[in-house]
């Protein structure tokens, strides 16, 4: 998957109540960031603060290396807020359901 034909921005903000801005991105470096277009775009927009969703095994697995210590050597501040699989124990739970 690439990105559009005339956008060369990989950041899409999300319209909240909250104060400030809320971005989210492909992952730095990834298979959607081949051009190395995310972490400009990060500078660029003034983000300082990555919340970061991807377990440091998974940036190695699909970038090549730990982007979390590159963020932080690039100056962002990042928090990682890592994803659990809620949909597994959902399927689970839907399967028990249906043996009963």
């Amino acid at each position: 998957m690439r990105m559009r034909v005339g956008k060369d921005n990989p950041l899409t903000i999300v319209e909240t109540e909250s104060e400030g801005r809320l971005y989210r991105s492909p992952m730095p470096r990834g298979r959607y960031d081949i051009a190395n277009r995310v972490y400009p775009a990060w500078k660029d927009a003034g983000i300082d603060v990555v919340i970061s969703l991807t377990s440091v095994e998974e940036f190695v697995e699909k970038s090549g290396t730990n982007q979390i210590e590159l963020m932080e050597k690039l100056g962002f501040e990042v928090s990682q807020q890592l994803l659990k699989l809620y949909c597994i124990d959902l399927v689970r739970e839907h399967q028990l359901l249906q043996n009963i």
